[in-house]
């Protein structure tokens, strides 16, 4: 009797993939046959060496409840009985999502970080690589106005809640500097002892989080001076960081996983361990789930977030992601990597599309904030992404 793992639930329309392993005890061949539990009838398919796992994929028309079983026989014929069926829900399709380029934006340079201001009128993109400028961009009629020229590379941008300021970490000159959106002129730093990289602001908009490189720590500056209000000190490097939807905590990735700050008592509160390499963080737009993307090229990891656990771990292959974006109903979540975008069913955590954009690297994914469009930063353009 062959051993079967697979999803609990699918899309209809979308293919779902199961795996059936089985030892036969004379070690010879072995074939598989699926009954995936609707009407349509299933061949023997190749044989395969015994105890080898084979992947069998099949794609639903019809939504329900289904049972899906897998029975095995040897390269003589001998056959043996069927599986237990493993459950299977089958959902109907979720809303659209952002997937077409309607149109681009030239721009000096860009492609490193990039932030929408929360009024959704200006796009702020970020230019690393000796580059050391950041481009606004005007999002009515799709204009790149003049870059503002920085003293470094900018590793990370964020907006302020007010829409007034842009937050930019600047790690080679050791400052966080705010530019104006008004006038486009510098008119905040703050001079930082270490290295300044990833950050967050409170959705409140009283503070600027900045992950700080070197001994490791968040620094807490007041958003309206960049005065330095406090810091919180997990005693290791904290590398991204990303705020909850309610102001309460800071998410950041810590070797072997993200580690839990507490904004009132600024303090370590939590752990959550066992993510390898962990990279960039995402947060859906309901704020119940944290997207880990990992260092290794190998895929994300779902926290959910009221109880800190993980839910879910899908491997996509060798893609090193950078940014993640959610639709509306969260029904979709958006990631991008060097060639493109990538989207999962949330409900599955299954890839269920992807756009390859071809030319010049890209690294930064910003969602508007009435999560209809996307923009894909290049290094030289701006991809303008949305429904079809």
């Amino acid at each position: 009797m062959p051993v079967i793992s697979g999803p609990s639930a699918g899309v209809v329309g979308i293919p779902v993939t199961f795996k059936a392993t089985a030892t036969d005890p004379e070690g010879d061949s072995v074939a598989f046959q699926f009954d995936w539990g609707d009407t349509i009838a299933q061949a023997w398919l190749s044989f395969i060496a015994s105890g080898e796992t084979l992947a069998a994929t099949h794609t639903y028309s019809d939504t329900g409840a289904y049972s899906v079983k897998v029975k095995a026989k040897d390269q003589n014929g001998k056959a043996g009985g069927w599986s237990l069926g493993k459950a299977l829900g089958i959902l109907t399709a979720g809303g659209s999502y952002p997937d077409s380029v309607y149109a681009e934006i030239p721009t000096a340079n860009g492609g490193y970080a990039g932030a929408i201001t929360p009024d959704g009128k200006y796009l702020y993109a970020a230019s690393g690589r000796g580059a050391m400028t950041v481009t606004p961009i005007r999002l009515a009629d799709r204009a790149a106005l003049s870059a503002i020229t920085l003293e470094a590379d900018p590793e990370d941008i964020v907006a302020s809640i007010d829409a007034t300021h842009m937050f930019v970490s600047l790690p080679g000159a050791n400052k966080v500097v705010a530019i104006r959106t008004s006038d486009q002129a510098i008119d905040l730093e703050a001079s930082v002892l270490y290295s300044p990289q990833e950050l967050a602001v409170t959705p409140d908009g009283q503070f600027v989080i900045v992950a700080v490189r070197g001994p490791g720590y968040l620094l807490i500056l007041r958003a309206q001076d960049l005065g330095v209000v406090d810091t919180i000190r997990p005693y290791t490097y904290v590398g991204h960081i990303i705020m909850d939807r309610q102001g309460e905590y800071a998410y950041g990735t810590v070797d072997g996983g993200v580690m839990v700050f507490a904004l009132a008592s600024h303090s370590v509160a939590d752990s959550i361990m066992q993510i390898t390499n962990p990279g960039s963080l995402g947060l859906s737009r309901d704020g119940d789930h944290l997207y880990v993307g990992s260092r290794d090229d190998t895929g994300f990891v779902v926290i959910n977030l009221p109880d800190r656990t993980v839910e879910a771990r899908l491997d996509v292959g060798e893609k090193d992601i950078r940014d993640f974006a959610s639709t509306t109903d969260d029904d979709y979540m958006m990631f991008s990597y060097l060639r493109g975008v990538e989207y999962v069913d949330t409900r599955t955590y299954s890839v269920v599309d992807s756009l390859v954009l071809t030319g010049e690297n890209r690294r930064a994914l910003v969602m508007h904030p009435n999560a209809d469009t996307m923009y894909v930063i290049g290094w030289n353009k701006v991809y303008i992404v949305g429904p079809r």
